[in-house]
């Protein structure tokens, strides 16, 4: 069973990320949309957990069939 965590991995190591405002970027989001970006120092599992993190989420309809919903990544 996978241990349930209350923040990603990527984000328990300051030197993992970076931030808009960590970069000096008067904003949120970067301009691809995402409020972290991975530094040089992100070990193999950090990356994991950050590919995760902004992995697209599986929905299913009530037959089992998985399909995507329209519009969930926020546009810069």
């Amino acid at each position: 069973m996978r241990k349930m965590r209350l923040i990603p991995l990527f984000m328990e190591n300051e030197n993992w990320f970076t931030t808009p405002q960590k970069e000096g970027i008067e904003d949120v989001f970067f301009e691809d949309g995402r409020g972290y970006h991975l530094t040089d120092e992100a070990p193999q599992e950090a990356i994991d957990s950050y590919n995760e993190f902004y992995a697209e989420p599986e929905f299913y309809d009530e037959n089992g069939n998985s399909f995507k919903r329209e519009g969930w990544h926020i546009q810069a």
